[in-house]
């Protein structure tokens, strides 16, 4: 939430963060917390872009 307060994003490489409801007390999950155009480096990425690494 605060990281998109500043105008970021926080996601697990799927979906935002805030959207995810939890299943378990202990349950886990990746976590990606940056500015919008980092974030966007991590998306390309993770879609396999080869862009991702120029």
């Amino acid at each position: 939430m605060i990281a998109e307060q500043a105008g970021g994003r926080a996601t697990d490489g799927t979906r935002p963060i805030s959207e995810i409801q939890p299943d378990d007390l202990h349950q886990r999950t990746p976590l990606f917390v940056g500015s919008r155009e980092c974030m966007a480096v991590v998306d390309r990425f993770l879609s396999g872009s080869a862009e991702a690494a120029a």
